[in-house]
């Protein structure tokens, strides 16, 4: 957690928005810049919330229309990358059930030769 006075609004706007680009440039299937870009974005989120919580004067609407407008594109990657995941989780187990019917195929006895019958 953040610890000593908020920052100033505008550079945690910044920080913000710019991990927020960050997520929407970043590929998803890489995991661990995923997990950093959202670190930085939780920490400015809670900076921004530090902020607002020792600031309690009116937001300008101009402030809170671009928040908004950062929020929505974080929301928007998020769906995305959801998106994407269930495509990939549905996929992996159409696989495995086509793996696992594989397996049992192999695995199967060889069915009896048919015996020849001279009666006929």
């Amino acid at each position: 957690m953040i610890s000593g006075p908020p920052a100033e609004p505008e550079a945690v706007v910044e920080a913000l928005e710019r991990a927020t680009t960050r997520l929407e440039e970043l590929d998803p299937a890489d995991a661990t810049a995923a997990e950093c870009v959202l670190a930085e974005r939780a920490s400015a989120i809670e900076q921004l919330k530090r902020w607002m919580e020792s600031d309690r004067g009116r937001l300008d609407p101009d402030f809170i229309q671009r928040l908004q407008h950062i929020f929505d594109a974080g929301a928007s990657v998020v769906l995305r990358v959801s998106i994407m995941r269930q495509g990939a989780l549905s996929e992996l187990t159409s696989l495995n059930r086509e793996l696992t019917l594989l397996r049992a195929l192999l695995a199967a006895p060889d069915p009896p030769a048919p015996e020849l019958d001279c009666k006929g």
